[in-house]
């Protein structure tokens, strides 16, 4: 099984397509439910882990024993084209603890948060940024509100890419870089061919009426140490 963790607007939605094309069966982000306006946690996990096995979870299930049984059931299928695709246990350290090299899909935080915040190639007035926006009751992409939630507990940003950093400190996981994705992807072992297919949509006419300079400059300050240590690498 191949285990892949992605914070929101980090190019997953291009891995998991991909994936399937290749003829791999994706359990896709079981673990999204917090993001989710009209589903719980429990809710989400089960609608999403229930096509590959018999799971539960009531509704005092924790993110961790969610995790807990989805890594044993689906690492028990043995199957050498399953891929799990995680949103929020990455950012809790839990991939870290995994026998397999988790693989950490990392990208510009600028352009990562634009485009989970409805400011990328699914715009518009029903994009999922928009709804999310809505659902914690934030004005907009630019309320800090907002950003922080993205940066912290909601879509784990900060924490994510930290543990994606240790992963690699030490020697237990992959980190592919949005901006340099079809180098990184080719390093990887027992992979599907994905990078061939890859095109950057990092643009800053994107940002351009959506994000204001505030905004940029707010999430640059909080994130620019991270962000460094993940090009150095």
């Amino acid at each position: 099984m191949v285990i892949i963790s992605s914070v929101g607007g980090s190019g997953s939605s291009f891995v998991a397509e991909q994936f399937q094309r290749h003829a791999w069966r994706v359990c896709l982000r079981p673990d999204g439910g917090g993001q989710k306006a009209t589903h719980t946690e429990q809710q989400i996990f089960l609608e999403r882990t229930r096509p590959f096995y018999s799971s539960w979870a009531d509704e005092s299930a924790s993110l961790e024993q969610m995790f807990k049984q989805a890594y044993v059931k689906l690492s028990g299928k043995n199957e050498s084209n399953l891929m799990l695709l995680c949103m929020t246990w990455g950012g809790l350290g839990l991939l870290n603890l995994v026998k397999e090299k988790p693989i950490f899909l990392v990208r510009d935080p600028i352009f990562a948060f634009n485009s989970y915040s409805g400011g990328g190639w699914r715009s518009g007035a029903e994009s999922g940024g928009t709804r999310r926006i809505r659902y914690v009751e934030a004005s907009g992409p630019n309320d800090k509100k907002w950003i922080d939630l993205w940066l912290g507990n909601f879509a784990y940003w900060i924490d994510t890419t930290n543990n994606a950093i240790r992963s690699i400190q030490e020697n237990k996981g992959y980190i592919v870089r949005y901006h340099n994705f079809k180098e990184d992807w080719s390093k990887i072992p027992n992979v599907p061919p994905i990078h061939e297919e890859f095109s950057s949509k990092d643009d800053l006419k994107k940002l351009e009426g959506f994000l204001t300079q505030d905004t940029i400059d707010y999430i640059r300050e909080k994130t620019d140490d991270i962000w460094n240590t993940v090009c150095e690498i």
